[in-house]
């Protein structure tokens, strides 16, 4: 379809002209039903033959401005994928794009590595500054983490103050790099609420899939969980690995 231009023939004196005298100012269409953009605006049209004795013998144009109509569909469709607080996928969406990269590891021997990140001693920040506070460190901590991935990456909020980091192609290697590199900016992050400045940090838990082809993405989940109770457990903001092959830790 080729916009040529829009309503500028829409005038008083144009009425009962035939469409085919001001062609040059309607667009090329081959379908009945299309959409089309102009300005800003959203507009659907439709095409309906008039038919005489089995033989066309004109068109109706018929146009609807949709434009809030789409407006309202796609934020439907955002709200159905995306976290509203923290603006990363909701754990649904997160899902579905994680079994995609498993479909693809177990069925093309592709690969990738899991984080598991979490708030280090969220509630103390909901107790002491409120849970508006602990909204606004839920934000910046979604919101660094996604400056510092690549597109290719999936980071969806699991629930509460843990999130998970879906790494395609990436080793068990490469990952605690990206963890450690997001542990160290989170440590530096100042969230600013009121009159009060809140520190914080986090703890990542590490795991990888290598495309056994058994792996249902639950257990690769409890892989990055296990190590992130490790990191829990010896401190807090600090980074462990869970290496799925050897089932041993590695921490930094």
């Amino acid at each position: 379809m080729q916009l040529k231009k829009v309503f500028v023939w829409l005038t008083q004196n144009n009425i009962g002209i035939n469409l085919n005298d001001i062609s040059d100012y309607l667009f090329v269409v081959n379908d009945n039903h299309f959409e089309v953009m102009y300005k800003d605006k959203i507009y659907f049209f439709r095409t309906t033959y008039i038919h005489d004795r089995d033989k066309v013998s004109g068109k109706i144009y018929i146009f609807q401005d949709i434009t809030e109509r789409k407006s309202m569909i796609n934020k439907l469709e955002y709200n159905a994928k995306y976290d509203f607080l923290s603006q990363v996928y909701n754990r649904h969406q997160f899902f579905e794009l994680a079994e995609i990269e498993l479909y693809k590891a177990n069925r093309y021997g592709a690969f990738f590595s899991l984080l598991m990140l979490d708030i280090d001693l969220f509630k103390n920040i909901n107790d002491t500054y409120g849970h508006v506070a602990g909204d606004s460190v839920i934000r910046a901590v979604a919101k660094e983490c996604r400056e510092k991935l690549r597109p290719s990456d999936i980071i969806g909020r699991y629930g509460g103050e843990e999130f998970l980091i879906l790494l395609p192609s990436t080793s068990i290697q490469s990952a605690s790099i990206v963890a450690d590199k997001i542990k160290q900016i989170i440590e530096k992050l100042e969230v600013s609420f009121n009159d009060n400045i809140i520190k914080l940090t986090v703890s990542i838990g590490v795991s990888d899939y290598l495309g056994s082809g058994n792996a249902e993405l639950k257990d690769l989940i409890h892989n990055a969980d296990t190590a992130l109770y490790k990191a829990k457990n010896n401190g807090r903001n600090r980074v462990e690995i869970y290496n799925q092959k050897s089932e041993n830790f590695l921490s930094f």
